[in-house]
């Protein structure tokens, strides 16, 4: 593990529009780290919440560290990686064990593997036991990350006098959540290095129960198999007692023990995933028709389920046979985004690697109702990446949707509307400044507007005077040395039409919810 790749791949979530980005503060980290450590205070920090569409009304909220307490809970997992790894592989259980490789810093392993390995692992067994842990990541108990790591007994009797690795860790993470002991942050990957302990920790202490016992776990996703019922809720109350010591519960809603085999995959993604669009113009065009019928009708009769998510998937490296069936397609992905908004990432991606045949009038009049409604209803998810669009494309917001952004207070798009501004893509008479211009303060540096107090110093947008900035020892090492947590010139990956297409069922996992 280094310390360079936890910053630049691990540190902000997948989620973000591609201006937000640690490389550049990676890539200098090395030269700053010894100016930084002497403005590292013991105060805690707050965290960016940003709201995230799952599928449906369903949202989860990821957060964004401050970089003051976030680098030193970075150097003490690179530090100690030999320890941690150690931890990873008492379990027997695990197939979310950290892999260093990838384009994130701590890859778990896919989903859909974690499935097959499930289904394969239950061939001699009557009965599974089939659990999560309600609220993982936002219910973990900082103190119970030196229990798994030194035993509860060493912990307690160490507390606020240890030099050991659980009570640095402890500590670290209670410093990026201002000082909160329940929750560690969903985004970052040390959030999934850090439950991953916890995880293996309960594994073991499972196994010790039931020497013989079978199963997969992958984050708090639990299977295991038993060859009674009664194997099963004798396991399940075992469970629930090991997961108490730790301050965790399990799911209710989605624990069943049933029996075994059943099918891993479900009528809908077979469905989606054995269509086939054919090999001539006219036919193509009726596919496309058909194939979106199928999938709205689908996500119709199964709301909770990422049908739409997976439909994207499947048409996202379908070769276009004319321009008439990509107007079509375009058509069918706007309405895809409407339908179920958590799309707008991937439909962007499919927009962008077909940026010359887009109809940017067509996709003007979605996007200016879509930033309104989103706006309105603080979806910070959709309209960061709504904003990215309008800015990819060189779309201008109209004078009544920029007076609804002007009421905008969170910082991620916060920086984008700016941005826009700077870009004359927002009329400068339309937009009201009042709300920015109140957080350029040297208070606002360690509260959950940092990224958009330390930026606007940076970029200018509004004005060239920010001595405030030199109030704050971290932040001004960062801007002597022009660092920068927005990069103008990012942009989404392309889509690569070469590459073989093999899509799979691995939607709607979500870490730690």
């Amino acid at each position: 593990m280094k310390i360079e790749d936890l910053l630049a791949k691990g540190y902000f979530p997948k989620e973000l529009p591609p201006p937000f980005n640690t490389v550049d503060f990676a890539s200098k980290y090395g030269q700053l780290k010894p100016s930084l450590a002497g403005c590292i205070t013991k105060e805690p920090t707050r965290c960016i919440d940003f709201s995230v569409a799952k599928v449906g009304l369903v949202r989860k909220t990821i957060k964004i560290p401050n970089p003051v307490h976030q680098t030193r809970l970075c150097e003490i997992i690179v530090e100690n990686w030999e320890q941690i790894e150690s931890i990873y592989k008492l379990s027997k259980f695990s197939f979310s064990r950290p892999k260093l490789k990838g384009d994130r810093a701590s890859n778990i392993g896919k989903f859909k593997n974690f499935m097959r390995r499930v289904f394969l692992e239950s061939y001699p067994y009557s009965y599974e036991l089939k659990t999560d842990i309600s609220k993982y990541y936002p219910s973990i108990y900082t103190h119970s990350i030196p229990w798994a790591i030194h035993g509860k007994n060493l912990s307690k009797t160490t507390k606020g006098k240890s030099d050991l690795l659980g009570d640095k860790l402890d500590t670290s993470v209670r410093n990026t959540m201002y000082g909160q002991t329940v929750g560690i942050p969903m985004g970052p990957d040390t959030s999934h290095i850090i439950s991953e302990i916890i995880g293996c920790k309960i594994d073991e202490e499972i196994a010790n129960k039931f020497p013989s016992l079978r199963g997969c776990r992958y984050v708090d996703d639990m299977y295991f198999f038993f060859h009674s019922e009664a194997e099963a809720e004798d396991a399940l109350l075992k469970l629930q007692q090991t997961l108490k010591v730790y301050e965790l519960q399990i799911n209710a809603d989605k624990t069943i023990i049933r029996q075994i085999p059943r099918g891993i995959e479900a009528d809908w993604v077979i469905q989606l995933r054995s269509f086939e669009f054919r090999d001539t113009e006219f036919k193509q065009n009726n596919d496309i028709i058909s194939f979106f019928s199928l999938a709205f009708d689908l996500a119709i009769k199964l709301p909770k389920d990422f049908v739409l998510t997976y439909a994207v998937e499947r048409v996202k490296r379908l070769v276009l046979l004319s321009d008439a069936n990509f107007a079509l397609l375009e058509t069918m992905l706007l309405k895809t985004i409407i339908a179920e908004p958590s799309t707008i990432k991937e439909v962007f991606r499919i927009f962008y690697s077909h940026k010359s045949k887009v109809r940017v009038s067509k996709l003007e009049t979605v996007l200016s109702s879509f930033i309104e409604y989103h706006c309105q209803r603080r979806n910070e998810y959709e309209l960061s990446w709504a904003l990215w669009i309008a800015r990819s494309f060189e779309i201008v917001i109209p004078a009544e949707i920029v007076a609804v952004l002007s009421k905008i207070d969170d910082p991620i798009n916060g920086l984008l509307i700016l941005h826009l501004l700077n870009l004359k893509l927002i009329n400068h008479a339309d937009l009201d400044l009042t709300r920015f211009l109140e957080k350029l303060n040297v208070e606002y540096l360690t509260d959950e507007n940092w990224i958009f107090t330390y930026e606007i110093s940076l970029k200018k947008w509004i004005g060239n005077e920010f001595s405030y900035i030199d109030k704050n020892p971290y932040f001004k090492q960062l801007r002597k040395a022009k660092v920068s947590f927005y990069n103008e010139d990012s942009q989404i990956e392309v889509i690569d039409f070469l590459k073989k297409q093999i899509v799979e069922p691995d939607q709607g996992v979500e870490y730690g919810s």
